[in-house]
């Protein structure tokens, strides 16, 4: 640190840092907020936190206005939003861990444009602190509160009624028990998020109010002993079922899956997502197989994805399963396979009046 000190010292035209401020080393280097200070030329700056965003949000509130601002903190409790509000204009990516995001109700930050919190969003907050956001990070947190999920979301809709939150936002990416909770009824141009047995449900709504363009969609479908209990013939209807009532203006659905080949033929995983496709009307749609286990990489960049499972997944006939998943989404004109270890095969799919079909691979 003391040599990163140095530096800054003579860093008269520095525009971009990015830093990480723990209390600790403000601590044992008390001149280094003074010295951030003396940066005039700073134009974009990245603080990450996890035990003292007060002192944090001190030291930025003393910088010149930032153009670009991004905080990795551990709360936004009310006192340092309002240290904050000297970079309102600048803050544009905010980070905030483990605690429920506090503001006064005088402060806005009008040019955050992304925003990911631990915890389901406070649909009563969250739009008047962030007006302008677009893009949603959310990860499915225990409700420390001991709250219920389904009256959480009461009373996010309740907040939202009789106007739209965040007309700005088109991603949300994380949790879906989250975005659930959160009611948001917006139509997003991209939602990805992970789907499991217990809450196929959840995503018929969540698409229902979202209505997103494309979907980014994981789904885990490992039935291997020491993972979970194999699916049921009723879990597996809920996933076949999964988009009967997929909103029309979708138009791409990128799908991830891990299988267990030890466990499940691989043939039964292909006529499972066969069946989930029969409803679909979209345009792309790209497939991605994987198995359990971790990847090796190499120092010359190669990545090991050997192992009996993996070795399956990529002899399987990708051209034949192109032309089947196609036969069966009549409106599809691109499709993508991506098999262990991220190698992936694309097709344009050209149809005749008469109802022919031709696959052309384009890589």
């Amino acid at each position: 640190m003391k040599q990163l000190i140095q530096v800054l010292l003579h860093a008269h035209y520095l525009k971009e840092l990015d830093i990480t401020l723990s209390h600790y080393t403000l601590e044992f280097y008390p001149e280094l907020p003074s010295v951030l200070e003396s940066l005039q030329s700073l134009r974009q700056l990245s603080v990450s936190s996890r035990d003292n965003a007060l002192e944090v949000a001190k030291i930025v509130s003393r910088l010149r206005p930032l153009e670009r601002l991004y905080l990795n903190i551990l709360g936004l409790r009310p006192e340092v939003a309002e240290l904050l509000q000297s970079q309102s204009e600048g803050l544009e990516r905010l980070t905030v861990h483990q605690r429920q995001i506090t503001a006064p109700a005088t402060v806005q930050f009008p040019g955050l444009r992304y925003l990911n919190v631990d915890r389901y969003p406070d649909m009563a907050l969250l739009p008047r602190v962030f007006p302008h956001l677009t893009h949603l990070h959310a990860q499915d947190r225990i409700c420390l509160d001991g709250g219920n999920p389904h009256d959480i979301r009461a009373r996010n809709l309740q907040a939202q009624a009789g106007s739209r939150a965040w007309p700005d936002l088109k991603v949300y990416s994380g949790g879906l028990l989250s975005l659930y909770m959160a009611g948001l009824r917006c139509s997003l141009t991209r939602l990805e998020t992970r789907v499991s047995r217990d809450n196929t449900h959840i995503l018929k709504t969540v698409l229902s109010e979202t209505c997103p363009r494309a979907l980014y969609l994981r789904l885990n479908w490992i039935t291997g002993v020491f993972q979970q209990q194999p699916l049921t013939a009723d879990e597996w209807a809920k996933f076949e079922c999964l988009f009967q009532d997929t909103p029309e203006g979708m138009s791409e659905l990128t799908l991830v899956f891990t299988v267990d080949v030890t466990v499940t033929p691989l043939e039964e995983y292909l006529a499972h997502i066969f069946t989930m496709c029969d409803p679909l009307t979209i345009a792309k749609l790209e497939v991605q197989l994987d198995a359990p286990g971790p990847y090796i990489a190499y120092a010359n960049g190669e990545v090991d994805a050997q192992g009996y499972p993996r070795r399956i997944l990529r002899a399987m006939d990708g051209q034949s399963f192109a032309r089947q998943v196609a036969e069966r989404i009549p409106t599809l004109r691109v499709f993508g396979l991506v098999l262990p270890p991220g190698l992936k095969s694309e097709w344009k799919i050209e149809r005749s009046h008469d109802g022919r079909m031709q696959l052309q691979q384009v890589n």
